[in-house]
């Protein structure tokens, strides 16, 4: 294999204990977090789009999507009920916590994208791994500043070339 494509020489800086030690991942944190995370979700996806984005949010959660077929770590729990292709939809995020915050387990990672909008409101997704924990070491995005929230833009056109050559699009 070439070089190019090798992690040989790669440092990985490891996460200091404190800033795990400092994690609060509480029902009511977590409730605040997902909803800064919605609204940067929003905010980000209106720099990118046509569509006037609605400061209300909606939410489409969609659950099991990761591959959890690994040996589960201490702590982990993967719920058993048959979350696959099912896909909730809320009006609140306390629903969307409700759902999503199992006796102090959160899922492991959350991606966070707008999905529609129909001029009354702002639908954003959130694309859920299916493993839960409470071991902060096991919850990504930690340096990212919403752990385990990771917000994403929006699908592009296959044609699109930035919005300096190609400009805004429709979502």
């Amino acid at each position: 294999m070439s070089s190019k494509y090798s992690a040989e020489g790669i440092k990985v800086n490891p996460i200091d204990d404190e800033v795990y030690e400092s994690l609060d991942f509480s029902k009511d944190n977590f409730e605040k977090s997902l909803i800064q995370a919605a609204n940067q979700a929003r905010e980000f996806t209106q720099k990118y789009v046509t569509n006037n984005l609605p400061e209300r949010i909606q939410f489409k959660v969609y659950l099991n999507c990761s591959y959890d077929e690994h040996a589960m770590r201490e702590g982990e729990l993967r719920i058993t009920r048959d979350w696959e292709n099912e896909i909730y939809e809320f009006d609140t995020p306390a629903e969307v916590i409700n759902l999503i915050w199992i006796e102090g387990k959160i899922p492991e990672w959350i991606n966070v994208k707008v999905e529609s909008e129909n001029g009354k409101s702002t639908t954003v997704a959130l694309i859920c791994c299916g493993r839960f924990s409470s071991n902060p070491r096991h919850i990504y995005h930690i340096l990212q500043g919403l752990p385990p929230f990771q917000v994403v833009g929006p699908p592009l056109p296959s044609n699109w070339e930035g919005l300096g050559k190609s400009g805004k699009f429709q979502l």
